[in-house]
């Protein structure tokens, strides 16, 4: 008869038991292709852009 694992050796719900501390499953960069993820850097980075422009403008008005 197989011995029954206890809580500490059970993986949480939602995590497979190979997955490591700080894996989320299913939301792995490696499996996205480049381009996806390429396109992801550059949606983030003109967001940046955008509200670093935005705080800028908003300072210059009230400076003004």
């Amino acid at each position: 008869m197989a011995r029954r694992p206890s809580p500490a050796e059970r993986p949480a719900p939602g995590h497979s038991p190979d997955s490591g501390p700080g894996h989320t499953p299913g939301a792995g960069a490696e499996d996205q292709p480049l381009w996806r993820r390429l396109a992801w850097m550059a949606a983030i980075w003109a967001a940046s852009v955008a509200a670093l422009g935005a705080v800028g403008w908003l300072i210059r008005l009230w400076i003004a």
